[in-house]
């Protein structure tokens, strides 16, 4: 009977982390997306600030 408690709780641990791994991965790829997203924002910003510039 032990070994059994001990094989369901085993299995369900590696159900949770392989859970948390799989989120943890779509949090990095979000992340990523988000810093590509401000970086062409900070860049059109920048573009828009030179062009004003010039118009002086």
């Amino acid at each position: 009977m032990a070994d059994s408690v001990v094989s369901f709780a085993i299995e369900r641990i590696g159900d949770h982390l392989m859970h948390k791994a799989i989120f943890l991965k779509d949090v990095r790829e979000q992340v990523v997306q988000l810093r590509n997203g401000l970086g062409r924002i900070q860049r059109f910003l920048r573009e828009a600030d030179a062009r004003q510039e010039d118009d002086k």
